[in-house]
């Protein structure tokens, strides 16, 4: 599931806010192909092996996928393929699954697809603990196309860096939304594992 999932979100891939648990770091352990200069090959692998394969041994994935395939509404540029495996991701069903899959003044990554909100009120359902204002260049805007429309998601890549540019603490500020907030601004990208299902690793810097 996370290669296909990885595929599909990297091969359709603004400041905006989240609030969810993680380590600031590198990530290096994370899986983060950005798919460059190799689109064409991953996309023949994962629609004839990869996708087939999740289909044929992960109940869950295949349920979902299936309901997908009625629900999911693709346009603005957006096919259908990558307009289920949308869907797919940000419903209740291989949500957490597929985050676990994938996940593991400082330069940071996420180190795996991050969901995100345009609301600035997302804190509210989400938690309050540690926060996020993310300023991204390579984040899309996947509303229209998600489960939850309401909740004006965006999605942003595992192999973004970020600067962090400010740390605020309620501690300090007691009107501040969160226990802690961060402020980050995109510095571009890094992958180490470009391509390297299709035995072509190389690292985007």
């Amino acid at each position: 599931m996370a290669v296909w999932m990885l595929f599909m979100f990297a091969a359709t891939l603004a400041t905006v806010q989240c609030s969810w648990v993680l380590s600031l770091d590198m990530a290096l352990d994370s899986i983060d192909d950005a798919y460059v200069h190799c689109t064409e090959k991953m996309s023949k692998l994962v629609k004839e092996y990869y996708l087939v394969r999740e289909m044929n041994t992960n109940a869950k994935f295949r349920n979902a996928w299936c309901e997908a395939q009625i629900r999911a509404k693709p346009g603005d540029g957006l096919g259908k393929e990558q307009a289920v495996a949308l869907w797919v991701y940000t419903s209740n069903t291989v949500y957490s699954d597929f985050n676990r899959a994938v996940g593991n003044g400082t330069t940071v990554r996420f180190g795996r697809f991050a969901s995100s909100s345009w609301d600035a009120n997302a804190n509210v359902k989400f938690g309050d603990k540690t926060c996020f204002i993310i300023h991204t260049k390579f984040g899309a805007n996947i509303s229209k196309f998600s489960v939850y429309k309401q909740e004006k998601e965006v999605l942003i890549p595992p192999y973004e860096t970020f600067r962090v540019i400010s740390v605020q603490y309620r501690m300090y500020n007691p009107y501040l939304w969160c226990e802690v907030v961060y402020t980050l601004k995109s510095v571009g990208i890094q992958s180490y594992l470009n391509c390297a299902l299709c035995h072509k690793v190389n690292h985007l810097y």
